[in-house]
């Protein structure tokens, strides 16, 4: 494939500034077209100190990325906290009777494997079980609900800073990346499943699509 005018114009005007990754998506064409355009017209010692060079940026990019959110998390993290304390420690209600309190499985090591399609919750459960050894709750003795309840609780707080991290990735805009994670945070309707035990599927489930999806965006296969 030949370059055309406009593209030859454009890896020369960006070379300085942008990954060789990221010009050819940019073009939407092969990275190995444009390394040899480079080779070709500035011969190998250029393209070696090209790529040398892009590597070292990408990867300052990448951590001003992430630094830049560090403010924005934390506050997201208490903002989380603060909505959430009060019911932190609330009783096992609903299916978290069957599935937790009378399950007599639950500290069962073989328990994590009920169902290899859906290993996750169990071992939520079962980890979560000999931890509430140390901290008995009366009159769940020695199941202790705050324990049960707080891998949903940072599964929310995980989901609520992808959220931040994916619209910061597509909109550029802190301010509004913020704003809709925090709306995300706090929101009335994600309470019930992150406060009912028996919920944290759907915590879980949106950690889990979120984290892929913001790889996804991350990935070279995104434009």
């Amino acid at each position: 494939m030949n370059l055309s005018h406009d593209q030859k114009k454009y890896i020369k005007k960006n070379i300085r500034l942008l990954s060789i990754s990221q010009i050819a998506r940019n073009l939407k064409i092969n990275e190995e077209i444009i390394s040899d355009y480079i080779k070709k017209r500035w011969g190998e010692g250029k393209l070696k100190k090209v790529v040398r060079k892009t590597s070292v940026v990408e990867s300052k990019n990448s951590k001003h990325w992430f630094q830049k959110g560090i403010f924005p998390i934390i506050f997201l993290v208490i903002l989380i906290l603060i909505t959430y304390a009060n019911a932190l420690d609330n009783a096992f209600l609903s299916d978290d009777i069957a599935e937790i309190v009378q399950n007599p499985k639950l500290g069962e090591f073989g328990y994590i494997f009920r169902n290899l399609s859906g290993i996750l919750r169990p071992l939520i459960y079962w980890i979560a079980f000999h931890i509430s050894n140390f901290f008995p709750h009366f009159p769940y003795e020695p199941l202790n609900p705050l324990i049960f309840r707080i891998p949903n609780i940072l599964l929310h707080i995980g989901s609520t800073i992808l959220i931040f991290f994916i619209l910061l990735k597509i909109y550029k805009k802190r301010f509004v990346s913020f704003a809709a994670a925090a709306i995300f945070a706090i929101h009335p309707a994600i309470a019930e499943p992150v406060i009912w035990i028996s919920g944290g599927m759907y915590t879980q489930y949106t950690f889990f699509f979120l984290l892929s999806f913001l790889f996804y965006i991350k990935s070279p296969v995104y434009f």
